[in-house]
């Protein structure tokens, strides 16, 4: 059996979907269980202290850590994720997600994700825990 070829991930497209498109996430690279993403802070994504609302955060992490993994290969599906908000993103800032693949045992994968900000700034960091899923029979 060969070893699986990781796919070929064109600019704008990443695991997080319609639901990443509706939150303007673009892929900025996703190779080899890596992958840099990019998202601004809209006025539909602040919450009532004027700040990113945590869930829309959550979100471009998820989406990050879920293509760096896609990206290796592999089918995977998040499991588990755990989140760190550090610093609040206001309106209109740029954030920029580095996922980075650190672990892969049979089918679990280990993801960590930092969320920075157009200064470099830590928001957020994130560790997602990923499940290969297969085929039937396979």
């Amino acid at each position: 059996m060969s070893e699986p070829q990781a796919p070929t991930v064109p600019l704008n497209v990443h695991a997080g979907g319609r639901f990443a498109d509706e939150l303007g996430i673009e892929t900025l690279r996703a190779e080899g269980g890596e992958a840099v993403l990019r998202m601004t802070v809209r006025k539909d994504m602040v919450n009532g202290n004027g700040v990113c609302h945590g869930g829309a955060v959550f979100a471009f992490a998820d989406s990050a850590a879920g293509t760096a993994a896609w990206s290796s290969g592999r089918n995977f599906v998040a499991q588990q994720a755990s989140i760190n908000w550090l610093r609040p993103a206001m309106l209109g800032v740029v954030l920029t997600a580095e996922a980075h693949v650190v672990s892969v045992e049979g089918r679990s994968a280990v993801c960590d994700v930092v969320l920075r900000d157009e200064e470099g700034a830590t928001i957020a960091v994130l560790r997602n825990l990923s499940r290969e899923i297969r085929a039937q029979g396979e």
